[in-house]
């Protein structure tokens, strides 16, 4: 019987990009990441909208002013409609590994367009610094599997809430070409335990290595 193929989460190959060594404290060590303000509020908020798109509970239970600031951002944006998904689970076979996550909204765009939507809480980043990114690309791949559209057939889009700021990209059959053969190589390198640190990475792992 063949080997079950190891399976990788979205925010870890996120995690890997930004550092291996990183990735190595929290996903082979196990050591888990400070819990953060910002960590917290960021799960407040997509608890929140997740359940206005379900069931409303009978008794509402006390929200930040902050949290509740960004909530009210998004039920006045342009996303706070009728969506064909909400944190959509999925499985990505890739040939050395399954990549697995959920897609925070998936949206219908004209006649069989999708737009795939995740929902940022913290500060707004350029184009430039959000192109390379790994999470919604990945996403998208998986959308156009999920619901069998082309590339061509998607955009998605970060959505910064606090200030309303939007940066989307058009989905494009070579891009998630690209895409596939970037996170083989990833999976590849960990497979094969290569968790060197970032060049000139400051995040915690690379921190507490410099004090050993």
């Amino acid at each position: 019987m063949a080997a079950k193929k190891p399976r990788y989460s979205v925010s870890a190959l996120v995690t890997y990009d930004a550092c291996p060594l990183q990735y190595f404290d929290r996903f082979v060590r196990r050591i888990p990441p400070p819990r953060s303000d910002a960590l917290l509020r960021g799960l407040a908020v997509h608890s929140l909208i997740t359940r206005h798109f379900g069931q409303a509970p009978l008794i509402p239970l006390p929200v930040e002013a902050d949290v509740q600031a960004l909530v009210d951002a998004f039920s006045r944006s342009r996303f706070h409609c009728r969506p064909l998904a909400v944190e959509k689970p999925f499985l990505l076979d890739m040939t050395l590994g399954h990549v697995y996550g959920r897609i925070d909204l998936v949206l219908p765009q004209g006649t069989d367009g999708l737009e795939i939507v995740d929902l940022k809480t913290g500060p707004a980043r350029s184009r430039d610094d959000l192109k390379e990114n790994l999470q919604l690309p990945l996403y998208s791949l998986a959308a156009t599997r999920l619901f069998g559209r082309r590339p061509e057939d998607l955009q998605f889009t970060y959505f910064f809430l606090d200030g309303a700021v939007e940066v989307s990209f058009p989905g494009d059959a070579a891009m998630f070409d690209v895409l596939e053969h970037r996170v083989e190589n990833m999976l590849r390198a960990i497979q094969e335990k290569r968790f060197e640190p970032a060049p000139g990475c400051n995040c915690q792992a690379c921190r507490r290595g410099r004090t050993r």
